[in-house]
């Protein structure tokens, strides 16, 4: 099914808190790894402009659909950083706003990843960079809007878990726009397929990373698979199934092979 960027626009805006208490936020207290854990997911939302400014150094930003959805894209993850930071606030905890010079410090990810081979991308094949950039921000928005869920499940505290949800929800037009797009830039071309397979097994990484330390991407990897007993497992490794679905990806594994990499998997290949 198509994306209909037109009505994603006219509908986008700042999400919505109409009718959460945040007075009652305190209520129901959050143990330290859940603030560890919302703390990562502001930080990380925070700073999708940095990324944005590294995006627009490429050929992407020749792409007047690209350029169109990620200006309102950015502007909504924004606010999700703003309501997460108004939750935390009224918690009595800190905010994303006080680390925010640490993080700005730590941003390379796509500068050094993706900006660095734009140009030998284009070389190759005028398609394969558009394919990239499509399949990754996929794989990165539905690597988010589940740990959005995950946290939605873990916690008790019902203010939270709406700010949570209200927030996932946006997470998933997000995707659906890069998914679909990923799809039509993907089915002419069996280079641009192959290079784009081959770019995400090297490249991709999970969100945060080159943003946040790598004990914290570990941490929070850690701390979403252990949601309800372990079967979080099972939501993280849906990324890999998810993003496989696209054409000529279909043995896209990245998230397998990180759960590996921590032990949180028998060491068995990918089926």
């Amino acid at each position: 099914m198509a994306f209909h960027l037109e009505s994603y626009l006219e509908h986008a805006g700042p999400l919505s808190l109409e009718g959460i208490d945040f007075d009652r936020a305190r209520h129901w207290p959050l143990d330290e790894d859940m603030l560890r854990a919302l703390a990562y997911f502001t930080d990380v939302e925070g700073h999708t402009i940095m990324w944005v400014r590294d995006l627009l150094n490429t050929g992407i930003r020749h792409d007047p659909r690209v350029t169109t959805f990620i200006s309102c894209w950015a502007y909504q993850e924004l606010f999700h950083s703003r309501a997460i930071d108004k939750f935390l606030r009224a918690y009595g905890a800190p905010t994303g706003e006080e680390r925010l010079h640490e993080v700005r410090s730590n941003i390379r990810v796509l500068k050094e990843r993706f900006e660095a081979v734009g140009s030998w991308l284009i070389g190759i094949h005028p398609g394969v960079q558009k394919a990239t950039y499509y399949s990754w921000g996929a794989a990165a928005e539905y690597t988010t809007l589940t740990g959005y869920a995950l946290l939605a499940r873990r916690t008790n505290n019902p203010v939270l878990r709406e700010v949570l949800l209200r927030i996932g929800k946006d997470e998933r037009k997000h995707f659906a726009f890069y998914f679909n797009e990923a799809k039509e830039a993907l089915k002419h071309s069996e280079l641009v397929r192959q290079c784009t397979y081959w770019l995400l097994d090297w490249l991709w990484t999970p969100v945060g990373s080159g943003i946040k330390p790598q004990a914290e991407v570990d941490f929070l990897t850690r701390y979403l698979a252990d949601t309800d007993g372990g079967r979080g497992r099972e939501a993280l490794l849906d990324i890999d199934r998810t993003i496989a679905r696209l054409p000529g990806l279909h043995r896209f594994a990245k998230m397998r092979k990180v759960m590996e990499g921590l032990g949180l998997l028998d060491q068995r290949p990918a089926s």
